[in-house]
């Protein structure tokens, strides 16, 4: 997989062979390459800021019910939960919306918060349905940064965009 890096002073991302883009908020963002982190390994992309917070693209392959791909997103959230529970038992979450649109994709969000390490974070697990492809977007903040990266956060999903 290539990722492609933009002239300097912007900080777009995108991947072609995913078909999906976003920018980064800032410089002080950088590609975790292979250097996954926690539970959730399987990511095509991650982000990590010096802030203490993280942002992570997954994709999977699905057929996905034309009627209801709100349920099919929900499925695979429960999938990503799984997969963090197996690495702390102490996950909660804080609300669920179904319904959720990211520029007019449409998916499931979950809020969640967990300990990992002896360290409280607090996060958001949205996965978003196209073309029969599951696009899970998982942003990640220890839990006393999390309210100050929210801006961080809502930069990178109003710009996130999945490609036909």
């Amino acid at each position: 997989m290539v990722f492609v890096r933009f002239p300097a002073g912007l900080f777009p991302w995108s991947s072609h062979e995913k078909k999906f883009s976003f920018d980064i908020p800032n410089d002080t963002w950088k590609d975790m390459g292979e250097e996954r982190r926690g539970a959730l390994k399987d990511s095509d992309v991650d982000f990590s800021s010096s802030g203490g917070y993280f942002f992570s693209v997954a994709t999977y392959s699905s057929r996905v019910d034309a009627v209801l791909p709100w349920e099919s997103a929900r499925k695979t959230l429960e999938t990503s939960l799984s997969m963090l529970r197996a690495s702390t038992m102490q996950v909660w979450l804080t609300r669920g919306t179904p319904d959720c649109f990211v520029n007019g994709v449409p998916g499931y969000k979950m809020e969640l918060c967990y300990f990992y390490g002896g360290r409280l974070y607090a996060g958001a697990i949205i996965v978003l349905v196209k073309n029969n492809i599951h696009y899970r977007l998982l942003y990640v903040a220890l839990d006393d940064v999390y309210e100050a990266s929210l801006p961080d956060y809502q930069k990178i999903l109003t710009s996130f965009k999945i490609s036909d």
